[in-house]
Protein backbone atom coordinates (compact mmCIF):
# COMPACT_ATOMS: atom_id res chain seq x y z
CA UNK A 1 0.00 0.00 0.00
CA UNK A 2 2.80 2.37 0.91
CA UNK A 3 4.55 1.56 -2.37
CA UNK A 4 1.38 2.26 -4.37
CA UNK A 5 0.83 5.53 -2.50
CA UNK A 6 4.43 6.57 -3.15
CA UNK A 7 4.06 5.83 -6.87
CA UNK A 8 0.82 7.84 -7.03
CA UNK A 9 2.40 10.83 -5.31
CA UNK A 10 5.41 10.58 -7.62
CA UNK A 11 3.15 10.53 -10.67
CA UNK A 12 1.17 13.54 -9.45
CA UNK A 13 4.38 15.47 -8.87
CA UNK A 14 5.94 14.47 -12.19
CA UNK A 15 2.91 14.94 -14.47
CA UNK A 16 2.74 18.76 -14.26
CA UNK A 17 6.40 18.92 -15.23
CA UNK A 18 5.81 16.69 -18.24
CA UNK A 19 2.74 18.67 -19.19
CA UNK A 20 4.77 21.86 -18.99
CA UNK A 21 7.44 20.33 -21.22
CA UNK A 22 4.80 19.28 -23.73
CA UNK A 23 3.21 22.73 -23.67
CA UNK A 24 6.55 24.14 -24.89
CA UNK A 25 6.49 22.14 -28.10
CA UNK A 26 7.76 24.18 -31.01
CA UNK A 27 8.22 23.64 -34.72
CA UNK A 28 11.44 24.26 -36.63
CA UNK A 29 12.30 24.66 -40.29
CA UNK A 30 15.98 24.53 -41.27
CA UNK A 31 17.93 25.34 -44.42
CA UNK A 32 21.49 24.02 -44.68
CA UNK A 33 24.35 24.20 -47.13
CA UNK A 34 27.96 23.12 -47.00
CA UNK A 35 30.82 20.91 -48.14
CA UNK A 36 30.58 17.15 -48.76
CA UNK A 37 33.99 15.45 -48.43
CA UNK A 38 34.12 11.86 -49.79
CA UNK A 39 34.95 8.83 -47.66
CA UNK A 40 36.78 6.15 -49.59
CA UNK A 41 36.56 5.51 -53.32
CA UNK A 42 34.27 3.76 -55.77
CA UNK A 43 35.18 0.24 -56.81
CA UNK A 44 36.14 1.03 -60.39
CA UNK A 45 36.34 -2.33 -62.19
CA UNK A 46 38.47 -3.72 -59.37
CA UNK A 47 40.46 -0.49 -58.93
CA UNK A 48 40.17 1.91 -56.01
CA UNK A 49 41.90 5.08 -57.13
CA UNK A 50 42.92 7.49 -54.38
CA UNK A 51 41.68 11.02 -55.00
CA UNK A 52 39.23 10.08 -57.75
CA UNK A 53 36.29 11.87 -56.08
CA UNK A 54 36.44 15.61 -55.38
CA UNK A 55 34.93 17.49 -52.47
CA UNK A 56 31.43 18.55 -53.40
CA UNK A 57 28.41 20.32 -52.00
CA UNK A 58 25.35 19.39 -49.99
CA UNK A 59 22.05 21.21 -49.41
CA UNK A 60 19.19 20.24 -47.09
CA UNK A 61 15.78 21.37 -45.94
CA UNK A 62 14.48 19.97 -42.64
CA UNK A 63 11.42 20.08 -40.43
CA UNK A 64 11.52 19.18 -36.73
CA UNK A 65 9.00 19.16 -33.90
CA UNK A 66 9.89 19.20 -30.21
CA UNK A 67 8.42 16.40 -28.11
CA UNK A 68 10.25 17.54 -24.99
CA UNK A 69 12.93 20.19 -24.54
CA UNK A 70 15.54 17.45 -25.03
CA UNK A 71 13.81 15.37 -27.73
CA UNK A 72 12.54 16.13 -31.23
CA UNK A 73 11.49 14.25 -34.36
CA UNK A 74 11.51 15.39 -37.95
CA UNK A 75 12.37 14.79 -41.59
CA UNK A 76 15.04 15.97 -44.02
CA UNK A 77 15.29 16.15 -47.80
CA UNK A 78 18.82 16.62 -49.10
CA UNK A 79 20.85 16.82 -52.29
CA UNK A 80 24.52 15.81 -52.51
CA UNK A 81 26.79 16.45 -55.52
CA UNK A 82 30.41 15.33 -56.00
CA UNK A 83 32.48 15.59 -59.19
CA UNK A 84 35.32 13.27 -60.23
CA UNK A 85 39.01 13.99 -60.78
CA UNK A 86 39.21 12.85 -64.38
CA UNK A 87 42.96 13.52 -64.71
CA UNK A 88 43.75 11.19 -61.79
CA UNK A 89 41.43 8.49 -63.16
CA UNK A 90 42.88 8.65 -66.67
CA UNK A 91 46.42 8.43 -65.33
CA UNK A 92 45.55 5.36 -63.20
CA UNK A 93 43.72 3.53 -66.02
CA UNK A 94 45.86 4.73 -68.96
CA UNK A 95 42.62 5.41 -70.79
CA UNK A 96 39.98 8.00 -71.59
CA UNK A 97 37.38 8.63 -68.88
CA UNK A 98 33.96 10.19 -69.38
CA UNK A 99 31.98 10.76 -66.19
CA UNK A 100 29.44 13.35 -64.94
CA UNK A 101 29.17 14.40 -61.27
CA UNK A 102 27.59 11.98 -58.79
CA UNK A 103 24.23 13.34 -57.59
CA UNK A 104 22.07 11.82 -54.87
CA UNK A 105 18.73 12.92 -53.39
CA UNK A 106 17.91 11.63 -49.89
CA UNK A 107 14.73 11.54 -47.79
CA UNK A 108 15.36 10.82 -44.11
CA UNK A 109 13.39 10.47 -40.87
CA UNK A 110 15.23 12.19 -37.99
CA UNK A 111 15.48 11.78 -34.23
CA UNK A 112 17.15 14.57 -32.22
CA UNK A 113 18.60 14.53 -28.71
CA UNK A 114 19.18 18.08 -27.51
CA UNK A 115 20.88 19.85 -24.63
CA UNK A 116 19.31 23.33 -24.37
CA UNK A 117 21.55 25.96 -22.74
CA UNK A 118 19.61 29.23 -22.64
CA UNK A 119 20.08 30.68 -26.14
CA UNK A 120 22.47 27.90 -27.18
CA UNK A 121 21.57 24.31 -27.98
CA UNK A 122 23.83 21.31 -28.55
CA UNK A 123 22.30 18.36 -30.36
CA UNK A 124 22.92 14.97 -31.95
CA UNK A 125 20.75 13.47 -34.67
CA UNK A 126 20.28 9.99 -36.06
CA UNK A 127 18.53 9.47 -39.40
CA UNK A 128 17.40 6.61 -41.62
CA UNK A 129 15.68 6.67 -44.98
CA UNK A 130 16.11 6.28 -48.72
CA UNK A 131 18.48 7.63 -51.36
CA UNK A 132 17.75 7.99 -55.05
CA UNK A 133 20.89 8.40 -57.20
CA UNK A 134 20.48 10.37 -60.41
CA UNK A 135 20.99 8.37 -63.60
CA UNK A 136 24.77 8.21 -63.94
CA UNK A 137 27.40 6.33 -65.92
CA UNK A 138 31.17 6.23 -66.05
CA UNK A 139 32.88 5.13 -69.28
CA UNK A 140 36.51 4.05 -69.58
CA UNK A 141 38.16 3.41 -72.94
CA UNK A 142 41.67 1.98 -73.15
CA UNK A 143 43.70 0.45 -75.98
CA UNK A 144 42.71 -3.08 -74.90
CA UNK A 145 39.33 -2.86 -73.18
CA UNK A 146 36.20 -0.81 -72.60
CA UNK A 147 34.11 -0.65 -69.46
CA UNK A 148 31.04 1.11 -68.13
CA UNK A 149 29.85 1.59 -64.55
CA UNK A 150 26.29 2.91 -64.16
CA UNK A 151 23.61 3.33 -61.52
CA UNK A 152 20.66 0.99 -61.19
CA UNK A 153 17.77 3.44 -60.94
CA UNK A 154 16.05 2.37 -57.74
CA UNK A 155 15.96 3.58 -54.11
CA UNK A 156 18.78 2.53 -51.78
CA UNK A 157 19.22 2.65 -48.02
CA UNK A 158 20.55 5.86 -46.48
CA UNK A 159 21.85 6.54 -42.96
CA UNK A 160 23.13 9.65 -41.23
CA UNK A 161 24.61 10.61 -37.85
CA UNK A 162 25.12 14.26 -36.98
CA UNK A 163 26.12 16.66 -34.25
CA UNK A 164 25.81 20.41 -34.06
CA UNK A 165 25.43 23.60 -32.10
CA UNK A 166 22.91 26.39 -32.64
CA UNK A 167 22.24 29.87 -31.30
CA UNK A 168 18.73 31.28 -31.09
CA UNK A 169 17.75 34.94 -31.49
CA UNK A 170 13.99 35.30 -31.07
CA UNK A 171 12.50 33.06 -33.78
CA UNK A 172 15.70 32.71 -35.78
CA UNK A 173 18.36 30.06 -35.24
CA UNK A 174 21.94 29.99 -36.53
CA UNK A 175 24.15 26.94 -36.32
CA UNK A 176 26.99 24.71 -37.45
CA UNK A 177 26.60 21.00 -38.13
CA UNK A 178 28.84 18.09 -39.06
CA UNK A 179 27.37 14.80 -40.22
CA UNK A 180 28.20 11.47 -41.78
CA UNK A 181 25.94 10.44 -44.66
CA UNK A 182 26.08 6.87 -46.00
CA UNK A 183 24.15 5.52 -48.98
CA UNK A 184 24.33 2.06 -50.53
CA UNK A 185 23.24 2.22 -54.19
CA UNK A 186 23.43 -0.65 -56.65
CA UNK A 187 25.76 -0.26 -59.63
CA UNK A 188 25.88 -2.17 -62.91
CA UNK A 189 29.25 -3.05 -64.42
CA UNK A 190 29.57 -3.78 -68.16
CA UNK A 191 33.10 -4.95 -68.90
CA UNK A 192 34.29 -6.69 -72.08
CA UNK A 193 30.81 -8.02 -72.84
CA UNK A 194 30.21 -9.29 -69.31
CA UNK A 195 27.68 -7.73 -66.95
CA UNK A 196 27.44 -7.79 -63.16
CA UNK A 197 25.78 -5.78 -60.39
CA UNK A 198 27.18 -4.77 -57.04
CA UNK A 199 26.26 -2.71 -53.99
CA UNK A 200 28.57 0.27 -53.45
CA UNK A 201 28.83 2.14 -50.14
CA UNK A 202 29.08 5.87 -50.83
CA UNK A 203 29.84 8.10 -47.85
CA UNK A 204 30.65 11.75 -47.19
CA UNK A 205 31.57 13.86 -44.19
CA UNK A 206 29.48 17.01 -44.47
CA UNK A 207 30.11 20.34 -42.75
CA UNK A 208 27.37 22.90 -43.16
CA UNK A 209 25.91 26.18 -41.99
CA UNK A 210 22.37 26.01 -40.64
CA UNK A 211 19.64 28.65 -40.65
CA UNK A 212 16.42 27.93 -38.79
CA UNK A 213 13.02 29.47 -38.11
CA UNK A 214 11.05 28.51 -34.99
CA UNK A 215 7.28 28.83 -34.62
Amino acid sequence: MKVALSLLISALVTFPGLAQERSKRTHHIYLQGGIAAPLGELDLMGLRIEGMINDGGIAKISYAKDIFSFLAVGATIGRRVNSFNIAVMEEATSGTVLVPPWRTTTALADLYLKLPLKQFSIYTRGSVGLAMPKTWQLDIHTSVETGRLSTVRKPAEAYSAAGGISYRINKLEFGLETDLLLTNPELRLDFDGMQSQQKQLVGTWNNSLRLGYNF
